[in-house]
């Protein structure tokens, strides 16, 4: 069954929330390496983003096209099948810098297509 892409975006934010819960504001690169579950919770999530950045409708896409979905579908794929070489750093950079980007993004632009279905936001 397709989800729609309004259950879709929720699930970007969603996970993009849990990334941040995850990191908290004293998480440093260093706890990043040394604590496995939070490596591993954070990484799942990137999964969760890229999975469903992936199955939007080319149509969200090109009307939303300020977000690179390619590279944020890319970016899973990275995770997924380069798992054993992943550049940590990386990860750790993107979960720092983009993800609360797109979080907003995605907010915004579930608020603009799906007005009447903004209670089921998380808050």
């Amino acid at each position: 069954m397709k989800r729609p892409d309004a259950t879709r975006l929720v699930d970007i934010i969603e996970a993009a929330d849990h990334i941040a819960r995850f990191r908290g504001g004293t998480k440093t690169f260093d706890d990043f390496v040394n604590d496995e579950l939070f490596h591993s919770a954070v990484s799942y999530q990137f999964v969760i983003i890229g999975e469903a950045a992936a199955h939007l409708s080319e149509e969200l896409k090109a009307k939303h096209s300020d977000a690179e979905w390619i590279k944020i579908k890319g970016f899973r794929n990275y995770i997924v099948h380069e798992y054993f070489g992943t550049e940590i750093f990386k990860v750790w950079k993107t979960a720092y810098e983009d993800i609360p980007i797109l979080r907003d993004y995605c907010e915004k632009i579930f608020r603009a297509e799906y007005p009447d279905l903004v209670e089921y936001l998380p808050q």
